[in-house]
């Protein structure tokens, strides 16, 4: 059974992540090897202030994202809205994302892909 902890293991920083800016910090908990199911991947992210991963497509999978911490500004398939602590949102099946930080602090967040099943 795997087990992973979001504060151990090594961080990957990414600079301008889907066409964002700023550099974005990831820490992948769980990959396709670890699962028996359609997740591709779970991580733990970092999105300082005033950075953002820009939008971009996701035609054969989706992603869940969960914001722990801070404050920032979602754009889901179109819709834009403020997310803070507690808040989820995923794409749609084919459908875009974009995610930027708007507060003073980071913004801390859980994140799970997802491939279709047919």
């Amino acid at each position: 059974m795997p087990i992973a902890n979001m504060f151990e293991g090594e961080w990957v920083e990414v600079e301008a992540p889907r066409g964002g800016k700023g550099v974005v910090r990831n820490r992948k908990l769980l990959g396709e090897e670890d699962l028996q199911t359609p997740v591709m991947g779970v991580s733990y992210g970092i999105v300082p202030p005033s950075a953002a991963i820009g939008l971009h497509e996701h035609p054969t999978e989706q992603d869940f994202y969960v914001i722990l911490e801070g404050q920032g500004r979602a754009v889901v398939d179109g819709e834009e809205r403020q997310v803070g602590p507690g808040d989820v949102f995923v794409n749609s099946l084919g459908g875009n994302h974009a995610l930027e930080n708007t507060g003073d602090t980071d913004l801390v967040m859980l994140a799970w892909c997802v491939r279709a099943t047919q």
